[in-house]
């Protein structure tokens, strides 16, 4: 039958405006609160804004509305999507089917460990230019191996206590761009240095945050990468370490990462922290380099022509 356009426009206005949360949760979706967002159980990555009522996957980039989420999750089509969910405007009763992860959750298991650490060693000193002795004293310390499998670097985080809860992967090969987790991670847990003062920086990676290290091995500061762009692990780790009482963001200076910095900024100031804008982030705008270990890399290039450039008389 056909509708006139205004008609059709003012229902996908109305259907947006449904609590996205109501509906997610009406897919079989839990949520567990994390600042001023709610964070899915079921999905890596993914969080709710209720403010904005719409969701987004860190992982994926994928972002919507509630109309988008159930063409996602229900594999339905823009129209079809809007007139399941305009039932809800007439107080129909809509039955989707509840959400299944793809699998069972899996135990916590890390990849077994190689049976030396060259290659991760040669890819994190030599690729990406971080400290000898910083990598060698991770390893040492347990919290940097080489899996023997795939000969990835995995980087452990964990509590207070020391007991792992998480695992980042990173590929070793140059020019590709595996990134992973350990199936079974607390994805909570940051990958961290502690440190001995009241302030806390935040990266995205830890690499960058090793890079960082790398560049200032003098700081005292506390350290923590996220492995994406929430802000989970940043509240676990002020409930484990109540002495910090200062943040500084210095995630990507990319689209998303000046986003999330502001964001991030915003929000823990109106909890109280003190907000500091670390020297590091100020020299990645003026670069224009992507993040810490691109800045490192510029930098160790930059000195190895130099000094191959003749000494002049």
């Amino acid at each position: 039958m056909y509708r006139p356009y205004n008609e059709l426009k003012a229902e996908t206005d109305a259907v947006k405006q449904l609590d996205i949360r109501m509906i997610a949760e009406e897919m079989g979706f839990t949520f567990k609160k994390r600042g001023s967002h709610l964070e899915c159980n079921e999905v890596s990555g993914m969080i709710l804004f209720t403010q904005t009522n719409t969701f987004h996957n860190f992982y994926t980039g994928e972002t919507g509305s509630v109309i988008d989420l159930v063409m996602k999750f229900e594999n339905r089509t823009f129209p079809e999507a809007v007139r399941e969910l305009s039932k809800y405007l007439s107080g129909e009763t809509v039955k989707f089917q509840s959400y299944q992860s793809q699998a069972e959750p899996k135990p916590f298991l890390l990849p077994p460990v190689n049976k030396d650490y060259r290659r991760a060693f040669a890819y994190l000193t030599k690729s990406r230019a971080i400290d000898r002795d910083l990598v060698s004293r991770l390893m040492h310390e347990h919290r940097i191996y080489e899996e023997a499998d795939h000969h990835n670097v995995v980087f452990l985080a964990g509590d207070r206590a020391g007991h792992i809860q998480h695992g980042f992967i990173r590929g070793t090969i140059t020019g590709k761009q595996f990134r992973g987790d350990v199936p079974g991670s607390n994805k909570d847990y940051g990958f961290s240095l502690q440190g001995n003062t009241n302030r806390l920086i935040v990266f995205e990676a830890p690499i960058d945050l090793l890079s960082y290290k790398t560049l200032y091995p003098e700081s005292q500061d506390h350290l923590i990468a996220l492995g994406m762009l929430a802000q989970s692990p940043v509240y676990l780790y002020l409930k484990e370490y109540p002495e910090v009482k200062q943040i500084s963001f210095v995630l990507d200076n990319d689209k998303k990462g000046r986003e999330a910095t502001r964001k991030y900024e915003h929000e823990f100031q109106e909890k109280g922290y003190s907000i500091i804008r670390d020297p590091a982030s100020v020299r990645l705008w003026q670069t224009g380099k992507k993040d810490m270990n691109e800045y490192l890399v510029a930098i160790r290039q930059r000195m190895m022509e130099q000094k191959k450039q003749p000494c002049r008389r």
